[in-house]
């Protein structure tokens, strides 16, 4: 899932790219699952892995992972995906930013603003 995703090929480096994938896949849905809700597909060619925002941050050997498999594309985080801009917008989140790169897709950054009730 997401091998061909622009903005997977734009955040994980070439080298090792379907390893690092893999491990950054079993990574961060589990720390969801633990926090916070994840669901599949019947498929399984969609995931989606939902956090609440008083969920606690991973622990540092996950973090020191997603950093080390992201290499020195750490910085490159969001998403690439005009589609997600849209689901997060419905689920309450704006777009905060977006940059366009030479080198890879147009990527927004999002923000999740709480609902008023």
């Amino acid at each position: 899932m997401f091998e061909h995703y622009p903005w997977t090929r734009h955040v994980i480096p070439e080298e090792g790219y379907g390893e690092r994938l893999l491990a950054l896949q079993e990574l961060c849905p589990a720390h969801a699952h633990r926090h916070g809700f994840v669901a599949v597909t019947g498929n399984l060619d969609g995931v989606i892995a939902l956090l609440p925002p008083d969920a606690p941050d991973p622990d540092v050997t996950a973090v020191e992972q997603i950093v080390a498999l992201h290499g020195d594309r750490i910085g490159r985080l969001e998403t690439s995906d005009l589609r997600n801009v849209t689901l997060y917008e419905r689920h309450g989140f704006s777009v905060t930013g977006r940059r366009d790169h030479p080198d890879g897709p147009p990527v927004w950054a999002t923000e999740l603003h709480p609902r008023a009730h």
